[in-house]
């Protein structure tokens, strides 16, 4: 079941997915070996990825496993 989550500002999306991120990216590594992560920008997706990286759990992640790939949704036709 999908669950809404609502948070009080932009600052908090990021703070919040930004964990989330890792801990996923964590997950993935030590199941599958490897994380395939795709990189936006904008004002959140950047926040967000500043926040991952501040974060005490980035630490914790092997990123020798973690792949990296650029994306843009402008470019997903309509």
């Amino acid at each position: 079941m999908r669950q809404v989550i609502v948070h009080a500002d932009a600052d908090a999306v990021a703070q919040s997915t930004g964990a989330r991120l890792l801990i996923a990216v964590g997950d993935a590594v030590a199941l599958r070996g490897r994380a395939d992560v795709v990189l936006t920008g904008g004002t959140v997706g950047i926040a967000l990825l500043e926040a991952a990286a501040a974060s005490p759990l980035a630490g914790t992640v092997d990123w020798t496993s973690v792949h990296v790939w650029w994306g843009d949704e402008r470019f997903v036709p309509a």
